[in-house]
């Protein structure tokens, strides 16, 4: 079990009464870790997100974890933002959210 089903198990719990805040600070982490493949769907907003790429080159095929620019804009044909490298041909197969920001001291 992965931590996302393991939370998705937690929370649907009937035995646990959570409060709404609760409940709902725990649903954005679930969609903060889970990965969404591409062929299910893109981001609905302009934002950056972490992306699991495949990246081809000269020197071969790997998959990797990087963070992309996604544009939305109405009127436009929405599309990933990936920096232009002569070298590369990157095919994007899952998104996520960016998470959040470490919380500064006092907050």
């Amino acid at each position: 079990m992965n931590t996302v089903e393991w939370i998705r198990e937690i929370i649907s719990r009937p035995e646990i009464a959570w409060k709404v805040e609760e409940y709902s600070a725990l649903t954005d982490v679930i969609q903060q870790l889970e990965w969404v493949p591409v062929s299910e769907g893109l981001p609905k907003y302009t934002n950056d997100y972490n992306v699991v790429c495949v990246i081809g080159s000269m020197l071969g095929c790997f998959e990797t974890v990087r963070t992309y620019r996604f544009e939305a804009i109405r009127g436009q044909q929405p599309c990933w933002i990936v920096p232009d490298k002569y070298d590369e041909i990157v095919k994007i197969t899952h998104w996520r959210r960016l998470p959040q920001p470490p919380a500064k001291d006092g907050e």
